[in-house]
């Protein structure tokens, strides 16, 4: 009787860590192209993480309870293609998911995709704090996005007044970049970005320490607990001279 419950102890506690195994909240799975600017960053930052062609295989190999990015190979001019199984397998596995450009969402009408004429991205929520502020004006060069509502997104585009700062805040009529998906009130694991966010070097999106907080952000809602190092990277284009730096007399040559 004895051996028969040590034997029943060993296959609980064997089945325990093969759970703890398959649920590897650490784990980053990514589908996009090769040259996409955050799987590079990822790579040369020394962050593991694995990267399939389409978001049916980026779901199916991820591990129950890991994070998912499923980034926007065809934009702008294609929309990321998923549909209602793909969130289906993703519950199923409790992945929590970052979603570019999506085609299609549970519970949300998504109209047409459209560019900008006078609208900018601002910072519409305290997510960032202390590194952000809200109202902080962002650069996402010549930005298409897909018109969608959504409750307290945290970064929206519309048209407003400032240089650094919308200095009137934020009129009544925008729409949302970046925010989580909820349903009743119901937060549903999924941060749904209607543009491309993931195109932050080859774009020149800007303030650089704004996309170097947005991207940390990001990874840090995708894999709660965990802290990653701080991404680092160097844009092809950036200023010759510090905000606060005195220029020479020459300068202009």
């Amino acid at each position: 009787m004895r051996t028969r419950l040590h034997g029943l102890l060993l296959m609980i506690f064997l089945l325990t860590c093969f759970s703890f195994a398959c649920s590897d909240k650490s784990h980053i799975t990514l589908s996009c192209r090769e040259d996409n600017d955050l799987f590079l960053t990822l790579t040369q930052n020394n962050i593991e993480c694995y990267r399939y062609g389409t978001p049916d295989e980026a779901v199916s190999n991820a591990p129950e309870g890991s994070a998912v990015l499923v980034l926007a190979d065809g934009y702008p001019d294609k929309v990321t293609m998923i549909d209602s199984l793909f969130f289906k397998k993703a519950a199923d596995k409790r992945l929590r998911l970052y979603i570019e450009y999506p085609s299609y969402l549970p519970g949300v009408k998504t109209g047409t995709p459209r560019g900008t004429q006078w609208e900018r991205a601002v910072i519409s929520s305290d997510a960032f704090a202390p590194k952000i502020s809200q109202h902080r004006i962002l650069a996402v060069h010549d930005c298409h996005f897909i018109p969608m509502e959504a409750q307290n997104p945290d970064i929206v585009i519309a048209r407003i007044a400032g240089f650094d700062s919308a200095g009137y805040g934020l009129p009544e009529k925008y729409f949302p970049l970046l925010f989580e998906l909820q349903r009743g009130g119901e937060q549903r694991g999924i941060l749904v970005s209607t543009t491309k966010l993931s195109q932050f070097l080859t774009a020149r999106y800007a303030p650089a320490d704004c996309w170097h907080a947005i991207w940390g952000h990001i990874l840090e809602w995708l894999l709660p607990g965990k802290r990653l190092p701080g991404l680092e990277w160097t844009a092809v284009v950036r200023p010759g001279f510090t905000r606060d730096e005195t220029l020479s007399d020459d300068y202009d040559k």
